[in-house]
């Protein structure tokens, strides 16, 4: 223990509102090394930093004291990228791709008893490919489709043994962009070259997801005992796809997207035929938006298909509910400016990913609806945290708040908050932003801090850096 507080000493543990750090602390630093977080089975924060030939894991209390920490050789060679943690009694399991693209190597890190175990877990899907692996009540979980069938493959692991379980959903009705009947591998296969990911982007009700991560029309939510599945690519349907990780079985339910009603001009846009539609969920309620020349559609169903609220906004009207100015972004949040009418704002989105996300926090549904620009050939950024993973490939995947933040490098946005109660009443819009703009404007305004790391606690995000004036680490709370 002393030669963890000779290499670690903390600092008083402070809060201060302006600045929303929490605490701070000594360590090693170098270029090289990279951070990442598991929360314990207490809810506590173990801090990872992986070097070139060592890996320390550091324990802290809830007042982000270190309690303790273990340090064990690392080759960055042989373990390629850490695609998920979580943990496991009193341990910390930690999951790696090796040189051999079907195994996983496993380290438990055991702070009661200072030690750490591996093994080695093989996973061959064969003609199988994997869709998701996340993380679910203290098991990892990969799970695959059957190519060319509507197979889905559940692994699950808890580090030791591995389950498979095989879910048969060729009995279930799954329609394409043509709203022509198809498999599920076929559904899942099917690609759209507008949006940044064609595969299912991961969602977690932990984390607040980004307007540009929300434009993929397939995506993976992850919850409580289940994963949801969800498909937009009709724009006349939402289909989901529940399954159930606790008796490993499938239900599917479609949702009719809301028919405009309505035939008038259109509103001086070519290729006015064209529509886009996408969803979100949360809270077990759909949130669905479509779109096309004339106007924007906005509709919030429960999972029995029961409509809760809808609209159809046309230029130059109001949206129906409450909102906040309608923004505009070009690669930052900190220059973000105002648009001066809905017409605008509608004309802009057409020519933009359709796309909305939203979050629920103590009693309180906040949602975002906007556009989110094309992908542009022959450009790439490593995002507002640089290159996360120079010395080791972490899964930029496994921090959904990390690739959220880095998601909106370099796109144009434009988008308008709302807030509603647990009814679906429109509430005063909230003049404070949200704690994922907050930290995306910390980000953005301190260029001193490397090597960083976030996490989600309590409905709270929290940013841990090196910063390279004080030679210290610091750690931030963001909060709604």
């Amino acid at each position: 223990m002393k030669t963890i507080l000779n290499i670690f000493t903390l600092f008083i543990s402070i809060t201060v509102l302006s600045q929303q750090k929490v605490a701070d602390f000594n360590a090693d630093n170098t270029k090289e090394k990279n951070l990442f977080s598991v929360l314990d089975d207490k809810g506590r924060v173990v801090l990872f930093m992986a070097e070139k030939n060592k890996l320390t894991g550091i324990q802290f209390d809830d007042s982000f004291q270190i309690t303790d920490s273990i340090s064990i050789p690392f080759n960055p060679k042989e373990l390629k990228k850490m695609v998920a943690s979580h943990p496991k009694q009193n341990q910390i399991l930690i999951y790696w791709l090796t040189k051999n693209k079907n195994e996983l190597y496993v380290q438990q890190f055991d702070f009661e008893n200072k030690k750490v175990t591996a093994n080695t877990i093989i996973v061959d899907p064969g003609k199988e490919k994997i869709v998701a692996n996340f993380t679910n009540n203290n098991f990892f979980y990969v799970v695959t489709f059957t190519k060319n069938e509507s197979t889905i493959n559940v692994y699950k692991t808890d580090g030791n043994l591995v389950e498979k379980k095989v879910i048969d959903c060729s009995k279930f009705r799954f329609v394409n962009s043509s709203n022509q009947k198809v498999n599920l591998w076929n559904l899942y296969d099917e690609n759209s070259g507008t949006v940044y990911y064609s595969g299912f982007e991961s969602i977690s009700d932990a984390s607040q997801t980004s307007l540009v991560k929300s434009t993929s029309i397939k995506k993976a939510y992850i919850r409580d005992q289940e994963v949801i599945f969800s498909f937009d690519n009709s724009t006349s349907y939402t289909q989901l796809l529940k399954v159930d990780l606790k008796n490993f079985t499938a239900t599917q339910k479609e949702y009719a997207q809301l028919s405009y009603g309505f035939n008038e001009t259109n509103n001086g846009l070519p290729n006015s035929n064209i529509e886009m539609s996408n969803s979100f969920i949360i809270n077990n309620k759909l949130i669905q938006v479509k779109n096309n020349a004339k106007s924007l559609n906005f509709q919030i169903v429960d999972f029995d298909g029961n409509v809760i609220t809808k609209n159809v906004v046309k230029p130059d009207e109001d949206f129906g509910f409450n909102t906040s100015p309608m923004y505009l972004e070009e690669g930052s949040f900190k220059k973000r400016k105002e648009l001066d009418s809905s017409k605008k704002l509608l004309r802009k989105i057409y020519y933009l990913n359709l796309s909305v996300t939203g979050y629920y926090h103590d009693g309180k549904y906040n949602l975002t609806l906007g556009g989110v620009s094309y992908p542009q050939q022959n450009s790439f950024s490593f995002g507002m945290f640089g290159l996360i993973g120079a010395l080791i490939d972490v899964a930029i995947n496994h921090n959904n708040t990390i690739s959220n933040i880095n998601s909106y490098s370099n796109k144009n946005v434009v988008y308008i908050n709302a807030m509603f109660d647990e009814d679906f009443n429109s509430l005063p819009n909230n003049p404070n932003t949200l704690a994922l703009e907050k930290l995306r404007l910390f980000v953005e305004e301190n260029d001193k801090f490397i090597n960083p790391t976030i996490f989600d606690k309590d409905s709270k995000i929290y940013y841990v850096g090196f910063n390279k004036e004080s030679k210290k680490y610091g750690i931030y709370v963001f909060e709604n």
